[in-house]
């Protein structure tokens, strides 16, 4: 809830302090820091650690996840049908996935 509530006013904050940036950029930078922020007390409870990297990571890969999450969905939905057909979703899927196992590994 403190996520969600940390996401509006953040992203009204940035996009009346920056008006001169792209607004689809501004929300995707408050949307993750909101999930950073919301996250924070869970990851520092598990690992002992906070990461600074998280919230560059999260920029990088929050666009590609509802694309991930969406080609998986219908994939998974086809699979039931014919299994070869998809590979038309899973394929695409998998590539979008890969990107974001790399920007892990690397800001891990």
């Amino acid at each position: 809830m403190n996520g969600l509530f940390f996401l509006y006013n953040f992203s009204n904050f940035l996009i009346n302090s920056f008006p001169w940036l792209n607004k689809n950029l501004l929300i995707v930078v408050a949307v993750a820091l909101a999930a950073q922020f919301s996250t924070m007390g869970l990851v520092a409870g598990f690992t002992g650690l906070l990461s600074i990297w998280s919230v560059f990571a999260n920029t990088l890969v929050s666009p590609v996840v509802p694309i991930v999450t969406i080609l998986g969905y219908l994939g998974l939905i086809f699979s039931n049908v014919n299994p070869s057909f998809a590979l038309i979703f899973n394929l695409p899927a998998s590539i979008f996935a890969n990107w974001i196992v790399t920007i892990s590994h690397f800001f891990a």
